[in-house]
Order: structure tokens, then C-alpha cells, then sequence
């Protein structure tokens, strides 16, 4: 599953200017936007800002942290496949 959506994930970020890395096979996903640093750990369901890591929201899959990151960092949402507008 963590690397199941990777490439819708990847083609909103590129529309929106956001760089992606996944790394440790989908278990790392990190998100740079302007000098603003995202993180999630698909297993554990952990989206941390700015390195803050003891300030994690719960996001359990990929639509969740890109209506979190959408809205932190004011990007336009319109997730596919996740009930998501």
C-alpha cells in the first residue's frame, strides 16, 4: 500500500511546485514546498512539519496528508480517488 498511489501522489505534487521523495520502500514520504519541509510515515499514520516531530498530525493515507499539506501550505486540493474536492 505505501507505494501503491506513489504516482498520483508524485503528478499532484509536480502541479503544484512540491518536490516528493519516497524512500525505505514507501515507508518515507517527504514533502519540500518553498523552503518548507513535510514528512509521513505511512506505517505509524505520522505527518510532521518542519521537522517538529513531537507535533504529528494522524493521517492514515495519501489523501489525507495532501488535504493536510494542501491547506497548511494553501495549494489547491483536487485529490482523485479519494472522495476527496
Amino acid at each position: 500500500m505505501n507505494l501503491k498511489h506513489s504516482e498520483e501522489v508524485r503528478a499532484w505534487c509536480f502541479d503544484r511546485a512540491v518536490t516528493v521523495t519516497i524512500t525505505n520502500h514507501g515507508h518515507h514520504w517527504k514533502f519540500l514546498y518553498k523552503g518548507k519541509v513535510a514528512e509521513w510515515w505511512p506505517a505509524s499514520a505520522k505527518l510532521v512539519f518542519d521537522r517538529l516531530y513531537r507535533n504529528g498530525i494522524h493521517c492514515h493515507d495519501y489523501g489525507q496528508v495532501l488535504q493536510v499539506l494542501a491547506t497548511r501550505w494553501r495549494l489547491a486540493l483536487a485529490v482523485m480517488n479519494q472522495g476527496v474536492a
